[in-house]
C-alpha cells in the first residue's frame, strides 16, 4: 500500500520536528522570531525571482536568474562561479560554497534557476492574493531556492535532529517495510538500517541503498526505529535509548507499546493506530485521479506527506482522520503535484 510509507515519513517529520511551538528553546526562539522577521524580504525576493522570464530554454533569462541569486549568495560569504552549458542547450549551473570549520558538518543545498514551460506558454507574472500567492514556479523552483536561501541565513540557528541526518532503522522489510525504506531513500535521508529474518528482503534493501543490520544492533545505534514486523511486544523496553523515536506500525498489536517506549526514554513513540494510512488513500487516490495520473510518483506521496504534516496540531503527531479538510487539502497537493 503506498499510503503506509509515507504515513510513517509523516510521523518521522513531526517527530523529529523541534519540541511544540509552547516549549520552544532559547535557540529555537530565535530562529522563529529570525524566520519572521525575514519573511517581508523572502517574499519580496521571490517576486523579483518570479517576475524573470526564466524557463528552461530561454538561457538568457536562466543566466539573469543566476545574477540575483549571485547578488543574495555573495554577501553571506559563498564564494559563487558560473559553469556556462549553452553548447548543451541549458543556461548553466551557479556554485556557491562556503568553508566551514573542518569538523563540522557539511551541507549541500540544491535547487532550480530555470522554471519548466513549453516556449509558447504564455508567461505568467507573480500575484499574490493575501497569503496565498503563485506564478511561475513560485511553489517549487523559486520558491525552492528561496527556502534554501532562507535556510542558509538560520542555519547556525537551527537545532535538533533532522530526519535527513537521523540514522534510521526498519525492522521487517516486507512490502510495507520496503516501502518505508524506499521513500525514505527518495526524500534523502542517508543511512537507513534494516533487519529481516528473510535473507532475500535484506538484499531487496541493500539494492536501495540501505544496510543490512539486526535488530539488536539497530535498538542500539539508530536514532529512529521503525517497526512493521507483526510481532506483538518484540521490541523489549529496556532496549530502547533515551532520545529514540519508535515507531511500532504493527496492528492490532504493536511491537512495543508506546506508552511503554516513552517511559523507557523514547523522545516520541506511535503505533499503527495513530499513523495509518486512512490518513492519506482518500486524498492520494482522488487526487491522482483528478489529475488523470496512471501511476504514483514519488513527489506525489511527498506532497501528500508534507501537507497532513503541515496540518497537524501542535500536540499531536499527525491530524485527525475524520476531518474531511485534511482529506481535501492531500487532494490539492497530490493533484497539484501530478501536474508537474
Amino acid at each position: 500500500m503506498k499510503s503506509l510509507p509515507f504515513a510513517a515519513l509523516i510521523a518521522l517529520q513531526l517527530a523529529l520536528a523541534p519540541a511544540a511551538q509552547a516549549e520552544l528553546s532559547k535557540a529555537e526562539s530565535a530562529m522563529a522570531k529570525m524566520v519572521e522577521a525575514e519573511q517581508p524580504r523572502s517574499i519580496a525576493l521571490l517576486e523579483k525571482l518570479v517576475n524573470q522570464n526564466s524557463g528552461s530554454l530561454n538561457l538568457e533569462g536562466v543566466e539573469k536568474i543566476g545574477a540575483m541569486m549571485r547578488a543574495e549568495l555573495e554577501p553571506l560569504g559563498f564564494t559563487v562561479t558560473w559553469k556556462p552549458m549553452r553548447e548543451t542547450g541549458r543556461a548553466g549551473h551557479l556554485i556557491a560554497t562556503h568553508k566551514g570549520k573542518r569538523d563540522g558538518k557539511r551541507l549541500l543545498l540544491i535547487a532550480h534557476l530555470d522554471t519548466v514551460f513549453e516556449p509558447d506558454s504564455p508567461f505568467q507574472r507573480f500575484e499574490r492574493r493575501g497569503d496565498f500567492a503563485k506564478g511561475p514556479g513560485a511553489g517549487d523552483d523559486k520558491g525552492g531556492m528561496v527556502v534554501a536561501l532562507a535556510a542558509l541565513h538560520n542555519a547556525t540557528q537551527r537545532v535538533g535532529r533532522k530526519l535527513d541526518t537521523s540514522v534510521i532503522g526498519q525492522v521487517g522489510l516486507g512490502a510495507a517495510g520496503l516501502g518505508i525504506a524506499r521513500l525514505l531513500r527518495a526524500h534523502g535521508c542517508g543511512r537507513i538500517l534494516g533487519a529481516d529474518r528473510d535473507p532475500a528482503a535484506l538484499d531487496r534493501l541493500a539494492a536501495l541503498g540501505g544496510e543490512r543490520s539486526t535488530l539488536a544492533a539497530i535498538m542500539a545505534t539508530c536514532d529512529v526505529v521503525i517497526a512493521t514486523t507483526g510481532a506483538k511486544g518484540l521490541i523489549r523496553p529496556e532496549w530502547v535509548r533515551a532520545g529514540q523515536v519508535i515507531l511500532a506500525l504493527s496492528n492490532p498489536d504493536p511491537e512495543i507499546e508506546p506508552i511503554v517506549a516513552l517511559q523507557h526514554g523514547a523522545a516520541f513513540a506511535a503505533d499503527g493506530k495513530g499513523i495509518n494510512n486512512v490518513l492519506g488513500f482518500p486524498g492520494l487516490f482522488k487526487g491522482a485521479l483528478e489529475a488523470r495520473a496512471t501511476s504514483f510518483t514519488d513527489a506525489m506521496l511527498m506532497a501528500a506527506a508534507h501537507r497532513i504534516a503541515e496540518l497537524a496540531p501542535t500536540e499531536q503527531l499527525v491530524p485527525d482522520a475524520l476531518d474531511p479538510a485534511v482529506h481535501l487539502a492531500v487532494t490539492e497537493a497530490v493533484r497539484a503535484a501530478a501536474a508537474r
